[in-house]
């Protein structure tokens, strides 16, 4: 169990909600529109970069470049 340690690092993207408690599972789990696809995958990608930051141990920097991308 990972819980909320502060030794376990990991990347939360956000994707919305479909304006219906009941619809969130299939929207969660299912398939994205090809718009939110491709944002999705830039996000993905965005934060690939920052990999060699991580891997040096700069959390902050690594941080500060993922906080500074245009929605």
């Amino acid at each position: 169990q990972l819980g909320n340690q502060n030794t376990f690092h990991r990347l939360r993207l956000g994707i919305g909600h479909p304006g219906d408690a009941s619809k969130v599972s299939g929207f969660v789990l299912g398939r994205a529109p090809r718009a939110e696809q491709e944002k999705l995958d830039a996000s993905i990608d965005f934060a690939l970069g920052v990999l060699p930051d991580i891997f040096a141990g700069e959390w902050n920097r690594a941080m500060k470049n993922l906080h500074s991308q245009k929605a």
